[in-house]
Order: structure tokens, then C-alpha cells, then sequence
């Protein structure tokens, strides 16, 4: 019996002359899916020849210009859009649209759509390039600066800047310039430092002993280039007041201790003198007062200067020292003098 022949790898036929199916070659060795859709193979040598648009070795890339898997759809990139490299869909470049992306998108404007208007805006409204055209009263590139005149405290400017008027100042020119006051800044006041001030609606007012129109004199009985001297108002100076009046104060204090020890001494002297005149009244009542001759007037003297004992034995009554003593000097006249000079003393010492 004969033995069955083998054909190697690849191969196939009677005498193992073919290739096998997408094997291709002399030696059968080539591979190419003949089914793929990118490309055919070439019978021969089993090479792939690509579809219409793909491209490559493998025929798994598309030709320029031609997107998707099967490299169908023709794109291409321009000025204005770009292509969708998986789709291949156009793309326009930013505010841009339509189908050529010729078109600006809304409120975009200029050959590269790249001007923005906001055309619902209030305060400018949008030409065809996209210039915004400033509405009244607003100012600047973007019409952003608002400035409404008033005629009255500014005007504006082309850049919509406040230029105050007459003498206003400041951001808001409502503020006076410095100098002027009132509602309108029209009334023209110029103080000077430690003479003058000005009011808010612009009246000049003297300071510090100032007078005058324009404070440039000084007030009745004030002298000096700064009105700070005055010869006839020491007087009521505040500080000399403080001085004199510390010094009454204590003067009147002085007096008053003064006083208050001189009643003192003296109702000591009365009360002494009432115990002294006392004991000359017990000497007078004796019964030689008045009969006898050699009453003795130096014996009075002594009494009425005799110290006053424990139990003022020896003090008389004033009044009945009077009495005794003027009958006894009109019935001894030669005791008329001294009678009166002691008496005189009585009235000292009452």
C-alpha cells in the first residue's frame, strides 16, 4: 500500500503546490486577510493593496483630509474651523459659526469675530464693526464712567472726569475750595490762625481779644501785635483773681481765729472783773464803811485789783460798789477824785 503525502505549512493540493487560503507567496509564508476592508491582497505576493483614502503599510491610516475609520468623510481645516479628528466634522474657531465658520457668533464682531458688544446693553448701544457708541451721560472705551453734568458744581470731560466749577472741589466737587463757604461756595472768608475763624457760612468771627472787619484790631483795652496785653485789666486777670482770692481767704480766716480768741479773752476779763467787783461790794456793806473817816481809798484800789479767793469772799457787786462809793464821796469831798478815778476803773473793767 501506498503511503499519504503531507503537504507542510501553508500548503495544500495533490502535489502540495497552493497555498492555503490568505497565504500567499512562493513559500506560502504571506499573510493577508482577504476579507479586510481597507485593503486586497495582491495574489501574487500577498501584499496589501489599501482602499480608496487609507493609507500605510498595515492600510490602517487615512489619506489627508479623510476622517472616521473608513476614511470617508473629507475634511478640511481652514482659516476659520478645524476638523474633528475621530468624526471628522468641521469645527469652527471660537465665535465663530455656519458652515463655512464665516459667520460671527451673537454679539460678536470684526473679521475675527473677536470684538465683543453686548447689544442689550443700556448705557451704549453696537455698530456693524462692534464700536460701542456711549448713551448720554456715560463716558471711556467701554462707556463704563457715568457723568451727568449739573451745571453747577462740574462739567464733564471727553474721558467723562468731573471739572469742577466756580470754587468747588474735590472728587465729587461738592466740597468748597479752601477760603470759600457756603451753600454755593461763593462766599469768600480768609481766617488766620489765633486771630480769626471762619463759620460754615463763611462769617468771619474775632478770636482772642481780635476786632475789626478783618480782625486786624485789637478790642478795647487790649494792646500788643497779638492782642495780649492790657495794662488796666490786671484786676480781673483770672490768675491774679485766683491769687487775691486765696489770699482774702486766708485773711479772713486769720481774722476770724483773731476774733473768735479776742471774745474769748475777753469774756474771760468780764468774768474776772464781776468776781473783783463783787468782793468790793462785801467791803463797802461793812458798818465802818459809812462812819468812819479812815475809809481808805487805796483799800478800794486794791480790791478791785485783789485776785478773787476760792469762794469769792472778798468780790463785790459792781452796782452797789457804784452806790456806796458816790454817797460816801459826796459826804467826804476830799475823796471826790479819787472816788472818780475809781470809778473810772469800775467802768474800764465792766
Amino acid at each position: 500500500r501506498a503511503r499519504e503525502k503531507v503537504c507542510a505549512a501553508h500548503r495544500e493540493g495533490v502535489n502540495c503546490t497552493l497555498c492555503t487560503a490568505d497565504y500567499y507567496g512562493v513559500s506560502c509564508l504571506v499573510y493577508c486577510n482577504s476579507t479586510a476592508s481597507n485593503y486586497n491582497c495582491n495574489t501574487t505576493d500577498g501584499s496589501k493593496i489599501c482602499a480608496e483614502h487609507f493609507t500605510g503599510s498595515e492600510c490602517d491610516g487615512c489619506e489627508s483630509n479623510y476622517f472616521t475609520k473608513s476614511c470617508d468623510v473629507f475634511c478640511v481645516p481652514t482659516h476659520n474651523s478645524t476638523c474633528n479628528q475621530t468624526t471628522g466634522e468641521v469645527v469652527c474657531n471660537v465665535n465663530r459659526t455656519g458652515v463655512g465658520c464665516d459667520t460671527c457668533t451673537e454679539e460678536h464682531y470684526g473679521p475675527e469675530c473677536d470684538i465683543y458688544c453686548n447689544s442689550s446693553a443700556t448705557q451704549y448701544t453696537c455698530d456693524g464693526e462692534g464700536e460701542r457708541i456711549c448713551g448720554d451721560a456715560w463716558y471711556g472705551e467701554e462707556c463704563e464712567v457715568y457723568c451727568l453734568s449739573d451745571e453747577i458744581h462740574y462739567n464733564c470731560t471727553e474721558d467723562g472726569d468731573k471739572e469742577c466749577l466756580g470754587h468747588y472741589t474735590g472728587s465729587e466737587c461738592v466740597t468748597c475750595s479752601k477760603g470759600y463757604y457756603g451753600d454755593e461756595c461763593d462766599v469768600k472768608c480768609e481766617e488766620e490762625r489765633e486771630r480769626s475763624r471762619c463759620t460754615d457760612n463763611g462769617t468771619l468771627v474775632c478770636m482772642n481779644n481780635f476786632a475789626g472787619e478783618k480782625c486786624e484790631e485789637c478790642t478795647d483795652g487790649w494792646t500788643g501785635a497779638e492782642c495780649d496785653h492790657c495794662p488796666h485789666c490786671d484786676d480781673t486777670d483770672p490768675d491774679k483773681l485766683v491769687d487775691d482770692t486765696d489770699r482774702f481767704r486766708t485773711t479772713l480766716i486769720i481774722i476770724c481765729s483773731i476774733f473768735a480768741a479776742t471774745c474769748l479773752i475777753a469774756l474771760a476779763i468780764v468774768t474776772v472783773t464781776n468776781i473783783k467787783v463783787s468782793k468790793l461790794k462785801r467791803l463797802s456793806s461793812r458798818s465802818s464803811f459809812a462812819s468812819t473817816t479812815s475809809f481808805n481809798m487805796v483799800d478800794i484800789r486794791n480790791a478791785v485789783s485783789m485776785p478773787p479767793t476760792e469762794n469769792n469772799e472778798n468780790c463785790i457787786n459792781v452796782e452797789d460798789f457804784e452806790e456806796d462809793t458816790t454817797d460816801f464821796a459826796f459826804s467826804n469831798p476830799v475823796y471826790m477824785d479819787e472816788e472818780a478815778t475809781i470809778y473810772d476803773k469800775v467802768e474800764d473793767v465792766k
